[in-house]
């Protein structure tokens, strides 16, 4: 069990390696954590799946850690979206580099009462 740090921290870290080595996400969980499964191989996905268990009105994009240029990570000119179709691996590390350092996104106050009173405080 994660915490919402733990989800950022681990996010920052692929992203800065993807931002180093030029490489896909897939290559990063090959390489560097071969026994973990993670959700569409997204650190953020897979705390916003988490989330989304607990307050199932919202789609997980909306529980989403990160604060994207788009509203959604894969709209067309989102960061992820450049990056998933960079051309070159110069352009792709340049993404990869935006990405690592998005900004956290706050909880709402009705998600935190909501993962709290389900006892996932771990979430917040």
């Amino acid at each position: 069990m994660r915490t919402r740090k733990e989800y950022i921290k681990e996010h920052r870290k692929m992203w800065r390696w993807l931002t180093e080595t030029g490489k896909y996400r897939e290559d990063y969980f090959k390489e560097e954590m071969p026994d973990v499964e993670v959700k569409d191989d997204c650190w953020a996905c897979e705390y916003a799946s988490e989330v989304s268990e607990f307050h199932n009105d919202l789609p997980p994009c909306k529980t989403c850690l990160f604060i994207w240029n788009k509203e959604q990570c894969d709209e067309d000119g989102a960061y992820f979206d450049k990056w998933a179709f960079a051309s070159t691996k110069k352009t792709m590390k340049k993404y990869a580099k935006i990405i690592a350092e998005l900004p956290v996104r706050r909880l709402s106050k009705e998600i935190k009462e909501t993962l709290k009173k389900n006892g996932a405080e771990h979430l917040m």
